[in-house]
């Protein structure tokens, strides 16, 4: 739908729309437009787009008890869906204390997280993926255990279809905070750590933790919680953009 055609003078010319491409491997954008079109001579001008993995720091107010706030990175911004635990447009769910990840018993997402034992954002440099070192001439198997460099010097070939173990954790039902019997609901086991209660004060207070989330869409998000003031919380995040690994 990029040109108009004009039925009387036969003549093509192009709306000058602007358009966002994404590339054969999924990673790579650019954006384009026609200029001009003469029999079969198309001109177009395009410009790569860069990915910015930036850091973005979100208030997110999870205060009542009786409902979850549902997020989504891609779009940074906070969604309302009708079925959250068959709907793919949410992330992360919250709700007081309480953390949920479109995965397992949450939802039908491709989610989880991950503790890469890192106190800061900026110590996580990338996800775990499932990549691994496929060694063809010593008898076709796959080594998780070596870094790509190794691998390349093996020689061998590393790809994602070696399905090494990643770490991530799926949604769960889970023991509610409080005495036994308080009750249970789904959460994601790895986010049940991610703050410390004072019995004798009664304050809830973020550790010093960063986690790797992975999103329905199986895309990857750094995040950490800065601070929690009755259910408010500030967290920064950072998400690597669709099909990266690095941040």
């Amino acid at each position: 739908n990029w040109y108009d055609y004009d039925g009387a003078t036969h003549i093509v010319t192009s709306k000058e729309t602007n358009y966002l491409v994404r590339a054969a491997d999924g990673m790579g954008y650019a954006k384009m437009k026609v200029l001009t079109y003469e029999s079969g001579v198309i001109t177009i001008r395009t410009e790569p787009v860069e990915r910015v993995a930036a850091v973005h720091s979100q208030i997110i107010d999870a205060s009542d008890p009786e409902g979850f706030v549902y997020f989504r990175f891609d779009q940074g911004e906070a969604v309302t869906p009708e079925k959250p635990e068959d709907d793919l447009s949410w992330d992360l769910a919250l709700s007081r204390t309480h953390m949920r990840t479109n995965s397992g018993t949450s939802g039908a997402g491709l989610g989880g997280a991950l503790d890469p034992d890192a106190t800061t954002l900026a110590e996580v440099v990338s996800a775990p993926s499932g990549e691994g070192c496929y060694l063809a001439a010593e008898g076709h198997i796959c080594d998780c255990e070596m870094t790509e460099q190794e691998c390349t010097d093996k020689p061998g070939a590393w790809t994602p279809q070696c399905d090494c173990p990643t770490g991530f954790m799926e949604d769960e039902v889970l023991p509610l905070p409080g005495p036994p019997g308080s009750g249970e609901s789904s959460g994601n086991p790895v986010l049940a750590g991610w703050y410390e209660y004072d019995m004798e004060t009664h304050v809830t207070s973020p550790k010093e933790t960063a986690f790797i989330l992975r999103t329905a869409s199986g895309d990857f998000v750094k995040l950490q919680v800065l601070d929690y003031a009755d259910g408010v919380l500030t967290m920064d995040w950072v998400y690597a953009g669709p099909s990266y690994t690095t941040f």
